[in-house]
């Protein structure tokens, strides 16, 4: 299933317009992710940090949101043991903007509830690291309101963690 690339049916990218997808948020954010030219592999960092796994794959696909394309071919015995050893290891979390964003709009769903209606419009303008950065300190502001200031450190923190280094100019 790594080496499966997946991309978005036509019925994926109508339930993402018509806001009419009927999994949870972090399954959306997957459909999302899913671009028909990264391997289930590459994605997989991005996909447990989301807190998911293959039956969320599987559900995309059961639902018609997904179709595999594309399977890479096999590698050659020794790749495909060292991909075993790879992934009996424990892997860092994918370092992106995306992965960052989906992660923190997770957790705003799960500790706002209904009161982050505004931070998700709000994330529709992020476009950018300096634009993630402010965006995640609203975030980090409105969870210390309403869940208390260790809460949202933790939540900064994790979220953080996930940013790629900071390229010099």
């Amino acid at each position: 299933m790594p080496d499966v690339i997946y991309a978005k049916t036509d019925a994926g990218r109508r339930a993402l317009q018509e806001r009419a997808f009927s999994g949870t948020r972090p399954q959306r954010s997957l459909l999302i992710l899913i671009d028909g030219v990264q391997t289930l592999g590459k994605l997989w960092p991005a996909v447990e940090a989301l807190g998911l796994g293959e039956r969320d794959v599987e559900f995309l696909a059961a639902c018609g949101y997904i179709e595999a394309r594309v399977a890479v071919p096999p590698r050659s015995q020794r790749a495909a043991t060292e991909r075993a050893a790879a992934a009996q290891a424990p892997r860092p979390a994918q370092r992106s903007l995306a992965a960052a964003k989906f992660y923190a709009l997770d957790q705003i769903g799960r500790l706002l509830g209904h009161r982050d209606e505004g931070l998700r419009l709000a994330a529709r303008d992020v476009t950018d690291r300096s634009s993630l950065v402010a965006w995640l300190e609203q975030c980090r502001h409105h969870i210390a309101e309403v869940a208390g200031d260790e809460r949202a450190e933790l939540f900064s923190a994790r979220v953080f963690d996930l940013l790629p280094e900071e390229v010099a100019a």
